[in-house]
């Protein structure tokens, strides 16, 4: 709902440039004080940047909900194997960076994660990489934060080294699942569960 609040406060501001351009034009024609033109024509720039920001992000919003309606269409084609709403998901490459709230699956061909937020592009990392210009998924391990909860991070290789750290409500079943999807042994008594402390 915000972002619609967004996109008619947008037009509205939109429809006001407007109007003050063609007064501008025609101030000659139309009688209006000068001074009162000149302090408009010096706030026009102070409105632009804020503007073109929520127009952006509109448009990437935009961008990212398509995106994500023909990746829904492609994962049902695929086989859905596993998927969770509203998960904590955080980048790991060398740095731990902030949380966001997403959706992530699990399909037969790949793992995706959808920003709920729409800030970040759709992401889909394969399970069997074929090219390095690709991102694929190449294992999966669960992590212990100083004795918090135990999490899944998924291994990203190709074109870029990272994980994909999920807070889940079954970190083991999503453990299992990849693993399984990327035929490696899923039996829980070898997966490398660890204490973060002394992780990287």
């Amino acid at each position: 709902m915000s972002g619609e609040r967004d996109e008619r406060w947008v037009l509205f501001a939109l429809a006001a440039i407007a109007v003050g351009y063609f007064i501008f034009l025609k101030h000659d024609v139309i009688q209006l004080d000068r001074a009162l033109i000149r302090k408009l024509g010096s706030a026009i720039p102070y409105g632009a940047a804020p503007l073109f920001a929520v127009l952006s992000a509109i448009w990437k919003k935009r961008k990212a909900a398509e995106a994500r309606r023909q990746w829904d269409e492609g994962a049902l084609r695929e086989g859905i194997v596993r998927e969770e709403t509203g998960v904590n998901v955080r980048f790991v490459n060398g740095k731990r960076t902030r949380p966001f709230r997403a959706d992530v699956r699990l399909t037969r061909a790949a793992f995706y994660v959808f920003d709920k937020s729409g800030k970040r592009d759709p992401m889909r990392f394969v399970i069997n990489l074929e090219s390095v210009n690709e991102l694929g998924v190449f294992d999966a391990r669960l992590d212990r934060k100083g004795g918090g909860p135990v999490t899944v991070t998924v291994r990203i290789v190709g074109k870029a080294k990272m994980g994909v750290e999920l807070t889940s409500i079954n970190p083991e079943g999503w453990w299992v699942d990849i693993r399984r999807a990327l035929r490696l042994s899923s039996d829980p008594r070898f997966s490398d569960l660890i204490d973060s402390d002394t992780a990287e």
